[in-house]
């Protein structure tokens, strides 16, 4: 819930008084660079409102760039549902994973952030298909290459703890663990809530009597539930993931890593 913002000038002379006397905390007139730390209180367009650890309100600007805002929030396992995009990563070997995914994040894609001179880690963050990090990572002098697969695909369907998934037109089954950790990423704060636990860096401008956040980082207080996991799908953003007939899902109990060489860090297409 989004509230309304008030007092800013009364907030930013205050801001003024503590942080830009010559002879106060920070001894100078000039910019002042400040970790915000506290419980969010309010926020409304570009504006957040924030309790600190030590019981104070702090008003200032949300950073300009999508880049500066992380928003991250548990799931309920009951509240995954088809049509979400979903990372994870897990130990394979032989074509299958190791042991059942323990950890898997939602999070809604973005086109505009993969290009062509997008890194094939980068297109692996988010670009749906099947990644090896061996392929991706080079191990140190001495250390062995990492058995693990990136994994990136849309949820098709949901059958007790079956996973079925397009990667990237790739279609296969994973097993979740009973009790995973499911979390979901975005660069909104559309589900953020009073409560949740805010972190960034910000700067303090005397002259302008601005307090401008760089990085922003918004944690929420309770997990999304089936009853409300409102959470973009590919439909609602530029990145399309077609869909694989449920009847083409591969029904092996593990999920086949496929070996050829088109599947896993081949260029995916991205619409415009």
């Amino acid at each position: 819930m989004k509230l309304l913002l008030f007092n800013v000038v009364i907030f930013s002379s205050i801001l003024s008084q503590c942080y830009a006397q010559p002879n106060g905390p920070y001894g100078n007139n000039g910019p002042t660079r400040i970790e915000l730390e506290g419980k969010l209180q309010a926020w409304q367009g570009g504006m957040m409102q924030i309790v600190n650890v030590a019981g104070q309100p702090i008003m200032f600007t949300l950073p300009q760039s999508p880049a500066g805002i992380r928003f991250t929030v548990p799931v309920e396992k009951a509240a995954l549902k088809p049509g979400m995009v979903v990372r994870f990563q897990a130990p394979a070997a032989n074509g299958a994973f190791l042991d059942p995914i323990r950890t898997l994040t939602i999070f809604a894609p973005d086109s505009s952030k993969i290009s062509a001179r997008s890194s094939a880690i980068e297109r692996s963050m988010s670009v749906p298909g099947i990644y090896r990090l061996s392929e991706l990572y080079r191990a140190a002098p001495g250390e062995s290459a990492s058995p693990d697969v990136r994994i990136v695909g849309a949820i098709l369907q949901i059958e007790a703890n079956m996973l079925s998934l397009n990667c990237g037109n790739t279609p296969m089954k994973v097993e979740l663990a009973d009790s995973p950790k499911i979390e979901f990423n975005s660069s909104s704060l559309d589900l953020a809530r009073p409560g949740d636990a805010v972190k960034g860096s910000a700067t303090f401008n005397p002259n302008a009597n601005q307090l401008v956040a760089s990085t922003i980082s918004v944690t929420g207080a309770k997990a999304l539930t089936a009853e409300a996991p409102v959470v973009s799908s590919p439909a609602t953003t530029k990145l399309r993931v077609k869909e694989t007939p449920k009847s083409k899902v591969k029904a092996s109990k593990k999920a086949a890593i496929p070996d050829s060489p088109e599947s896993p860090l081949a260029p995916q297409k991205i619409e415009n």
